[in-house]
């Protein structure tokens, strides 16, 4: 597995920047979770997405690229969701962990299937 560390520091430098578009538009009590929660997810999903080449593997290389940009979207539309509403913080931090543990497991299954 190759990284390439400009673009690793470009894809943090996004979740960090739409994490703070986030923290300067949410007025709620669950302001730093909710950043917190954001930054941790988006980077978690965009630099499969941007940064990370599986030598010798180029179609496990686009998938895993294609399944972490479209769980990048699913999360900042989660969050806009989340942003939005006045959720509690247990039931943000248990549906945000639930997705990123999905986008895992599908992430793992892919590497291991040797394509």
């Amino acid at each position: 597995m190759k990284v390439n560390s400009v673009y690793l520091i470009i894809a943090l430098a996004i979740s960090a920047l739409i994490s703070f578009g986030f923290y300067s538009f949410y007025e709620g009590v669950n302001k730093t979770i909710l950043v917190a929660g954001n930054m941790i997810f988006l980077s978690l999903t965009i630099i499969p997405s941007l940064a990370i080449e599986i030598k010798d593997r180029a179609r496990t290389t686009t998938l895993i690229k294609i399944v972490s940009g479209i769980m990048f979207f699913c999360g900042l539309l989660a969050n806009l969701f989340f942003s939005f509403t006045a959720i509690r913080k247990d039931w943000y931090i248990i549906i945000i962990g639930l997705i990123l543990m999905i986008y895992c497991l599908i992430v793992y299954s892919l590497l291991r299937s040797k394509q």
